[in-house]
């Protein structure tokens, strides 16, 4: 049975906490995937298996970031803006789409409004769907480790701040959309993450409670988004963030 030692903290922690399983985790299996961590790792530091795992999309599961450069500098382009380098772009990614473009205008030297940012985030969203897949990868190891989690049991679950159709069309480009039973993708109706309200979609599509969940990200948004729901949150050590995964306040890394 999944069970959490204690209620994970309502904000993000300094450290990273110390679990106290209450029985011995599983045998390790051999880990011969370059992932963050293979599916036995997660239920080592966690003290069993959960009854389901939500994943962040961009620089968790999938290196996107040459594709948000390319259609970003497109957008640019098209209103005699840019261009922005690929490292830049690549700090800016995490909150959604407006606030990369937001954040690219202020790169580019602009105090923009909220009508601006608006209307220049409707030119980029076609432009990112347009894109496709024609630079990005998964990451080593994760297509390894969800069919392993899922081959367990786990139900496994998608919480991005990446448009719903497009993330959805990169589970169907690399094969994977059929290991994830929700997909919860950002929707103007509803607050983006680090807002809760994203990952408790998720895991309500699932049917699993916050006591028997984990999120899985690779920023200091993701860690704010699970510890606003009440989720333990394991952080990659790779990815998009600024800041090292041990300094995030993740419960895990």
């Amino acid at each position: 049975m999944w069970w959490w030692p204690d209620r994970p903290p309502s904000r993000a922690a300094t450290t990273p906490r110390t679990w106290r399983p209450s029985a011995p985790p599983p045998a390790a299996e051999p880990e011969t995937e370059p992932f963050y961590m293979t599916s036995s790792s997660i239920a080592r530091r966690a003290g069993g298996w959960p009854a389901a795992i939500v994943f962040d999309l961009d620089g968790t599961l999938v290196h996107a970031a040459p594709d948000i450069h390319a259609a970003l500098n497109r957008m640019l382009a098209s209103h005699d803006l840019g261009p922005l380098d690929l490292e830049a772009v690549t700090l800016m990614i995490g909150a959604g789409p407006a606030k990369l473009v937001e954040r690219a205008l202020k790169a580019l030297g602009e105090t923009p409004d909220e009508a601006r940012v608006l209307a220049l985030t409707d030119d980029y969203t076609p432009l990112l769907a347009e894109q496709g897949q024609k630079l990005c990868r998964l990451y080593d190891g994760v297509e390894g480790t969800l069919r392993g989690l899922a081959a367990r049991g786990v139900k496994l679950g998608l919480c991005t701040n990446k448009p719903e159709a497009i993330a959805r069309q990169l589970l169907v480009h690399y094969g994977i959309e059929n290991l994830f039973g929700a997909v919860t993708g950002f929707d103007a109706a509803r607050p983006r993450k680090p807002d809760a309200a994203p990952l408790l979609a998720s895991l309500d599509a699932l049917g699993v409670g916050i006591e028997s969940a984990l999120y899985v990200g690779d920023s200091i948004t993701d860690v704010e988004t699970g510890h606003n729901a009440g989720v333990p949150v394991v952080a990659v050590s790779y990815g998009y963030s600024k800041t090292p995964a041990r300094q995030l306040g993740a419960d895990m890394v």
